[in-house]
């Protein structure tokens, strides 16, 4: 379980964050082979917020260009309140954590830090290039404090299935169905 804290409020335009389906939800072409591709799954039913950001960060980050944000499509597949698949791509070996994730009520969009350390820090390590699957998560509210829960469903198989449309025309949907079938 990972207890987040929420920060200042941010004003968001509505059409930012209206779940119209852009460009940017479609991941980028592979930029080397050395890259590799995280996915998970984050249900926020219960909590009366829609998810619009989740943020990854190397645990030694070196510059603010080293936060990236994954895409998340629980809006864009018609998602309850902006549960949903997330992926990020392109991203190189290292170890990362679960930076913060940013969810909105209305046009108020708020910032909710994870732990930077200790048992509740989300820790994960990119040690080759591949497809690396960080879990699906059921996150309950309470007041201005986030828990993620790990759940069974959906499965990776689920949820790669979801992505896959978004990766068309690109190496990832090649390495996407390679991991389908392994499943």
């Amino acid at each position: 379980m990972t207890a987040l804290r929420s920060i200042t409020p941010t004003l968001f335009l509505s059409l930012a964050v209206s779940g119209c389906i852009g460009s940017y939800m479609y991941a980028k072409e592979m930029e080397g082979a050395d890259r590799s591709l995280v996915f998970g799954y984050i249900d926020m039913r219960g909590t009366n917020t829609v998810l619009d950001t989740l943020s990854f960060v190397p645990n030694d980050p070196k510059k603010k260009e080293d936060y990236t944000g994954a895409r998340v499509l629980g809006s864009a597949l018609g998602g309850f309140e902006g549960s949903g698949p997330f992926f990020l791509e392109n991203m190189q070996s290292g170890s990362y954590r679960i930076s913060h994730f940013v969810s909105r009520i209305g046009q108020f969009g708020y910032t909710h830090i994870f732990p930077e350390s200790g048992p509740r820090a989300q820790v994960f390590k990119i040690d080759r290039p591949g497809i690396y699957f960080l879990g699906s998560y059921k996150v309950a509210r309470k007041d201005r404090e986030f828990d993620f829960r790990p759940v069974k469903s959906p499965t990776q198989k689920e949820i790669l299935e979801q992505i896959l449309p978004y990766t068309k025309d690109t190496k990832w949907e090649n390495l996407i169905r390679k991991r389908l079938r392994e499943l």
